[in-house]
């Protein structure tokens, strides 16, 4: 069970370091600020694949630039399963990571991102997950190591990569679980329990969702947050 003045100081360090992205909202509720889109996709018949978008939007990258801070979430989770060793998936659970193995005093490991395929006139390159850097034994109780959980894409792809070393999953922990299904975060994927140090369920719809199609006809949407991210905080706040 979370602790009310954790969750609250937490969420206090968030918004200091400007870490969350928030719609605003004019006062007969409309938006002001532009939509996000997020990294998870769905997909969506002949049309391929498309991002999930939605009106909040946590950049944990604000946080990790402050070590006192990421401590202060480490120090919020403690997951109470057994484990041998904590792989921080790229990039953003790296650092976490890291602070919570140094928190907890445990072995830490990281995944890497690589290309398997150069990017062509035609074709996006394509990258591959990999734990090159550090040896996991055959056997050992692995916790995966994540900034945001949301769509679990790249945890369903680390789950694979660490059962076919002959490793075992035991569990995901996170600095913000974002995750939601009907309005409740969620605290189990493919049966392994999800630690977050802050919950925080948050809706994502699809592009055809009548919420917010009309947002992405008239171009309402910021596809990639990070790169605009003081243009959004400002929008946010009625700056720009």
């Amino acid at each position: 069970m979370h602790n009310a003045g954790v969750d609250g100081e937490l969420r206090r360090l968030l918004n200091l370091f400007q870490g969350v992205y928030e719609v605003r909202r004019g006062s007969a509720g409309e938006r002001l600020s532009p939509l996000v889109g997020y990294a998870g996709k769905y997909v969506d018949g002949d049309c391929g694949t498309k991002a999930y978008i939605g009106e909040v939007y946590y950049n944990f990258a604000m946080i990790e630039q402050h070590p006192r801070t990421l401590k202060r979430f480490a120090e919020a989770v403690k997951p109470q399963i057994h484990f041998d060793v904590v792989v921080g998936m790229p990039m953003g659970g790296i650092a976490f990571s890291f602070a919570l193995t140094d928190e907890i005093g445990c072995r830490f490991t990281f995944a890497e991102k690589k290309v398997a395929r150069v990017a062509t006139g035609l074709e996006r390159e394509e990258t591959q997950l990999v734990i090159s850097r550090h040896i996991i034994a055959e056997g050992s109780r692995v916790l995966i190591g994540e900034d945001v959980c949301h769509n679990f894409s790249t945890i369903a792809d680390a789950i694979g990569l660490i059962e076919n070393i002959g490793a075992k999953v035991v569990g995901i922990v996170c600095a913000i679980n974002r995750s939601c299904e009907n309005g409740t975060v969620i605290r189990n994927y493919l049966d392994v329990p999800v630690f977050g140090a802050l919950s925080l369920p948050t809706e994502e719809y699809r592009q055809d969702d009548p919420y917010v199609a009309s947002d992405i006809e008239a171009g309402n949407v910021i596809w990639k947050p990070k790169e605009c991210w003081k243009q959004m905080i400002a929008s946010m706040h009625g700056t720009w």
